[in-house]
């Protein structure tokens, strides 16, 4: 190595240090045209060129790893009550699978087994225990207020939050890639279906009646079971959705979320400024629950694309359709399980615990009361029947006497 090219590694070397980008691309650059030059010394060059380019690689991956540590997580959060594991790990597998760099996993539980929760823990999930004042309500109105809660105070920790129904929602592609460096924004997803649609027709009539309901009939459906955005965004989006779902009106029509939800957004107009839509035609969050199985299609990895052909991020109300259910319980599950279990979940998600829990207690009562008449019954037909009896061998003696 000649005098020249031992300075420039030199200088490069020490630049390396301080990290100056501009300096050392320069000497990099140098040093690369002065070996080109000096064809006798290939050897050298092979040599030393290969050495500073992987000192290049390891110093901009060392830069990037510093740049990342002071970039804010994102965060995906979730409540979950009364499922078991077999019910909610597509949901896990599948985000451990897709490889969330950079973001948090946080869950709430409620009435959950000790083995369930042991086994979201085991994917690096932080599980928080929901407070015992919401446990007479419905989980899936209460959640806005643990939302808003936990985020009260860590608007400045995370960049985008992403929320969704565990049960039915497992990811194929990191959604937060669609929304890096985004201005503030709220992310909903539309279905393939209006609010004329039957079920939710009947939510948004019992929350504000038909005159309104006829208003905004022809509009599509938002669908609340996923929802993102930026904190500040979703924090508002958690506080408003909480002040409607805990008011005496909530409470005495039995109002759902998603009937608030669509209202606020059609009627209210609220985030129409900010507001970030997600279809099935494009992404990156599609539901599936209300299209035609014919209008899914697959590529030949048996991942969900967009109408645009595109690999969405996040798929919901997958468990709709059988032949899909059956892909991804094969694709993101270690366990088996029965059609009819993942539809009697469906099923129990639109009907209060304590109002399954009475109907038991009711049904237990009937049968013990049933039991009790059919002994009684039992006692009586075989005390006639005794009675009978005896009075045929009465006759018998008596004729024998006569005899």
């Amino acid at each position: 190595m000649n005098i020249k090219n031992f300075i420039l590694f030199l200088i490069f070397s020490i630049l390396k240090t301080n990290n100056t980008d501009y300096l050392k691309e320069k000497s990099f650059s140098l040093i690369n045209m002065n070996l080109i030059n000096k064809t006798n010394e290939k050897l050298l060059e092979n040599k030393l060129t290969d050495n500073i380019i992987n000192n290049y690689k390891e110093l901009k991956f060392q830069i990037k790893n510093k740049k990342n540590s002071n970039l804010k997580k994102n965060l995906i959060i979730g409540a979950i009550k009364q499922y078991n594991w077999t019910i909610i790990e597509p949901f896990f597998n599948s985000f451990i699978k897709v490889g969330f760099n950079n973001c948090e996993c946080i869950m709430f539980v409620s009435d959950m087994s000790r083995y369930t929760i042991n086994k979201i823990k085991s994917f690096g999930v932080t599980t928080l225990k929901t407070p015992d004042k919401f446990k007479n309500m419905k989980i899936i109105n209460y959640r806005w207020k643990i939302y808003e809660d936990f985020l009260k105070n860590k608007k400045n920790k995370y960049n985008i939050v992403f929320t969704a129904d565990i049960r039915d929602v497992y990811f194929q592609n990191n959604i937060f890639n669609f929304y890096q460096n985004s201005e503030p924004f709220l992310g909903i997803s539309l279905e393939d279906g209006t609010i004329s649609e039957k079920i939710n027709k009947k939510w948004f009539i019992d929350a504000y009646g038909k005159k309104i309901y006829e208003n905004i009939k022809n509009e599509r459906i938002i669908c609340v079971g996923t929802i993102w955005g930026t904190t500040d965004k979703f924090y508002e989006f958690s506080k408003i959705m909480w002040e409607k779902l805990s008011s005496n009106w909530s409470i005495k029509y039995n109002v759902i979320e998603q009937a608030v939800c669509n209202y606020l957004i059609y009627k209210e107009k609220l985030f129409n400024d900010c507001l970030k839509i997600s279809q099935n035609t494009n992404g990156p969050v599609m539901t599936i629950g209300l299209t035609k199985r014919e209008n899914i299609k697959l590529d030949y990895k048996n991942n969900i694309l967009n109408g645009e052909g595109q690999i969405a991020s996040v798929i919901h109300q997958y468990d709709r359709k059988e032949d899909i259910v059956k892909l991804v319980r094969s694709k993101y599950c270690t366990q088996t399980i029965n059609i009819n279990e993942i539809k009697n979940n469906i099923i129990s998600k639109f009907i209060p615990y304590n109002l399954i829990k009475l109907g038991i207690i009711y049904l237990i009562f009937i049968v013990f009361i049933i039991l009790i008449c059919l002994i009684i019954r039992i006692i009586y037909i075989y005390k006639r029947q005794y009675l009978y009896i005896q009075q045929i061998r009465d006759q018998i003696k008596n004729l024998m006497v006569i005899l």
